[in-house]
């Protein structure tokens, strides 16, 4: 019984910190989204339509910060979805709809 309770009590208290977590990452997140994706874009049209006039050391600072800027996003990414799916499998568990409330 006490496992069981001591179980419920750390779901609860990993979840209420999920949240937390949550509610500070969001705008970093949002952020990375709004700004990496119009950016990535244009580094992509950079990097294909370059001119040959270009240098070799233009083209290749261009074709590094698309891969830092895609890198950063994949990041963002699969962060978000080990979280996610670690919330899931905890929140899956038989935990009683009180027990949020009497924490």
């Amino acid at each position: 019984m006490f496992e069981d309770c001591l179980q419920c009590w750390l779901c609860v208290m990993y979840v209420q910190l999920v949240q937390q977590a949550d509610g500070l990452f969001k705008y970093y997140v949002a952020n990375t989204y709004m700004t990496n994706i119009p950016l990535l874009c244009l580094l992509l049209y950079r990097v294909i339509v370059s001119s040959s006039a270009a240098s070799a050391a233009h083209h290749t600072a261009s074709i590094f910060h698309c891969c830092h800027t895609a890198y950063q996003m994949i990041t963002v990414s699969v962060t978000a979805i080990i979280i996610s799916t670690q919330v899931a499998r905890i929140t899956s568990l038989d935990v009683a709809p009180t027990s949020l409330e009497t924490i």
